[in-house]
């Protein structure tokens, strides 16, 4: 599918090949250094190896060469019991000399129109230099926003956090940070469910019934199957995640997924996902983060983070866990969340619109339905 104007070509491919990849990352060259998605083998993954498909790709030519792009991933979620296709727009960039509002815009409304023919509805957020477009030129309204909660992991880790730079004399508190650790854990086995204990990873039967079970809790969220959780979590290969298991009184009950980052220079440990077969109350929510502070991929981490949809109850009870709440503005950056309806959802489905509407509102989303991490 093409069009022309201007001198540049919009182009649509739904089925994308390896050729595809490597456009893509020489366009990454030209404005990211040193970043996943400068990777081939990163790229791949990600669009190519999905299980729920390889994405579709809109980009614009000039001549032969490729000068901007924005891609859309699919994935399948469980909306008010049913399985729907979905697409996630992502990976806008133009080329530095080519780059105008008007441009973007082009790339951005040919990629929802697209999404809108292709998908009974589709997600995406936005950053600092997107925001503006989708706000003030489009005048798209968002459904909700990430808020955040964390859990110092050393006495500095906090102050770190609201300052964004090192302390000086930081080692000076090896001491007060050992013995901060450890009444942490003692405080959170005493608040917390006595019962639930980290296990290994369960059968593929325990699997599907864990997965089975929060799904239909939900009124909106990713399928998040086996096959989709591996894909996720186990093949990019440019980012360490680990997926730990936990057990309420020896029966499987769900997994939370973390992974290390660095936010403005300090490490942090991420709660990227959680997935538990039943309502997760705050007890349980303090037990899990009390065996999530043990691991060895939280030893160097200064702060815990999770990040997730809190109008969704499940997201809320667990995020009771963590003691601080930080407000948006003190945020990096802000996380807004956009859902918009695909056509065949607006002509067909016997479903109303302001049911939809809801279900968005209160879907269950976490760092694990972005790119960002």
């Amino acid at each position: 599918m093409n069009s022309q104007n201007d001198g540049l070509e919009l182009e649509t491919r739904f089925s994308l090949q390896d050729s595809d990849v490597k456009d893509f990352v020489k366009l990454s060259l030209t404005q990211y250094q040193d970043e996943p998605i400068t990777v081939a083998s990163f790229v791949r993954w990600k669009h190519l190896e999905n299980p729920c498909g390889s994405s579709i790709a809109i980009e614009l030519k000039k001549h032969v060469e490729t000068v901007g792009r924005i891609w859309l991933q699919r994935h399948e979620w469980k909306v008010l019991g049913k399985s729907v296709p979905v697409l996630f727009p992502q990976d806008l960039l133009v080329k530095p000399n080519e780059r105008s509002i008007a441009v973007s815009l082009k790339l951005i409304q040919l990629g929802f129109r697209t999404a809108e023919q292709e998908s009974r509805f589709f997600y995406h957020s936005s950053n600092p230099n997107s925001e503006p477009i989708y706000r003030r030129i489009l005048r798209i309204s968002q459904t909700s926003e990430m808020s955040c909660s964390m859990l110092p992991l050393e006495p500095i880790g906090l102050l770190r956090w609201f300052l964004y730079e090192a302390t000086p004399g930081e080692t000076r508190f090896r001491l007060p940070n050992r013995i901060w650790r450890v009444a942490q854990k003692i405080v959170l086995n005493v608040v917390g469910a006595r019962r639930v204990n980290l296990i290994q990873e369960p059968t593929e039967w325990e699997q599907a019934r864990i997965v089975a079970s929060f799904t239909q809790r939900q009124s909106c969220t990713n399928s998040r199957t086996p096959e989709w959780r591996r894909w996720r979590y186990e093949g990019s290969g440019e980012m360490t995640y680990r997926v730990c298991w936990f057990a309420d009184n020896r029966q499987p009950i769900g997994y939370v997924v973390v992974s290390q980052r660095e936010l403005k220079g300090i490490p942090c440990l991420f709660v990227v996902d959680v997935v538990w077969a039943e309502p997760m109350n705050p007890r349980s929510a303090r037990k899990v983060i009390r065996f999530l502070i043990d691991q060895e991929i939280c030893r160097k981490c200064k702060v815990l983070v999770f990040l997730g949809n809190y109008q969704n109850d499940d997201i809320k009870k667990f995020a009771k866990g963590l003691p601080f709440r930080i407000p948006s503005g003190l945020l990096p950056q802000r996380l807004p969340i956009y859902m918009r309806l695909g056509m065949s959802e607006l002509v067909s489905d016997p479903l109303s619109n302001d049911e939809l509407r809801q279900a968005f509102r209160s879907s269950y989303f976490t760092l694990a339905d972005l790119d960002v991490i």
